[in-house]
């Protein structure tokens, strides 16, 4: 599984992660922060991440869509923002119609798909630990 929008701060603490880049979107704004923000839940933090750009909260949860691992934050990056965002995903995105649903459909392995759709489905409660222990399973294959 492939992490997106995790980013480097201004004193180098996440040098394997880069800055986020404004007004260059590569991508249909609005359709893009739809598809953010209807992941399926992967796990909560206790503190809350800010935004590189303006300072903003950005909330302390992760979401996944059984192929990536996104921060709660990049969809407030991508409103308000714009920023560029990895052309593979991207293209992962569009080729599913930015549909969530079609991404957790097209997930070939099914167990995987199975633990997507526990995670994505709001009627099941789990705590944090099971969540974590789920996206760890999917993450070794």
């Amino acid at each position: 599984m492939k992490e997106v929008g995790f980013w480097n701060n201004l004193r180098n603490d996440y040098p394997e992660y880069p800055m986020p880049l404004e007004n260059k979107a590569n991508y249909n704004v609005e359709r893009m922060f739809d598809y953010l923000s209807n992941g399926a839940l992967a796990g909560g933090y206790r503190g809350t991440s800010y935004c590189r750009i303006c300072r903003d909260r950005n909330g302390s949860k992760e979401y996944i869509d059984g192929f990536f691992l996104w921060p709660e934050g990049l969809a407030h990056y991508v409103k308000e923002h714009q920023i560029e965002l990895p052309s593979d995903f991207v293209n992962h995105v569009e080729s599913n119609g930015y549909s969530i649903k079609k991404t957790i459909d097209s997930i070939k392995d099914e167990r995987t798909k199975n633990v997507i759709g526990i995670l994505a489905d709001e009627r099941i409660q789990l705590n944090s630990s099971a969540r974590h222990a789920m996206v760890s399973a999917i993450r070794r294959g």
